[in-house]
């Protein structure tokens, strides 16, 4: 069995049904939002988007690809929103696909490119860090997207 199906099914076994549940993405739709984001979303995520929204982490919100109705959970205007905050705000370098529920970012690092898996390092983009904290020290806290998820599955269990 894959990492990415273990993931999915403890996240199925363990996480809450979606109060709103997320349709899977169209290509269409993955294809405009990776041309709009600048980079190319980890395989295991349009995979984990695919097969699960109908589940949810407790107290996070993992942003999703789709249209204007999914609002600030749309990737890609949640990345531009991140941006724009007036205190820290995301760099370009940085992608964020998850709020952690206290408004900080769990983001991929794109700056050294992905790995043979087209996948990057998870890291806490922390509001309350300065900027340059956030990218210089940058709070990593998984190799890439499949050991956040299970890693989240884990601490919701």
């Amino acid at each position: 069995m894959r990492p990415i199906d273990v993931a999915i099914e403890g996240l199925i076994f363990s996480a809450d049904p979606a109060d709103d549940p997320l349709p899977a993405p169209t290509e269409r739709q993955v294809d405009a939002a990776q041309q709009a984001l600048g980079f190319k979303l980890p395989p295991d995520f349009v995979e984990f988007m695919a097969r699960t929204g109908f589940y949810e982490l407790p107290d996070m919100k993992t942003y999703w690809v789709g249209g204007e109705s999914l609002l600030f959970r749309e990737i890609v205007e949640a990345n531009r929103l991140e941006r724009q905050h007036p205190d820290s705000p995301l760099p370009p370098f940085f992608v964020a696909f998850a709020d952690d529920g206290d408004s900080d970012q769990y983001c991929w690092d794109t700056r050294n490119g992905p790995d043979e898996n087209g996948d990057y390092p998870v890291i806490l983009f922390e509001h309350a860090r300065a900027t340059n904290k956030n990218v210089e020290q940058p709070n990593m806290v998984a190799e890439s997207f499949v050991e956040w998820l299970k890693d989240e599955v884990r601490s919701a269990s």
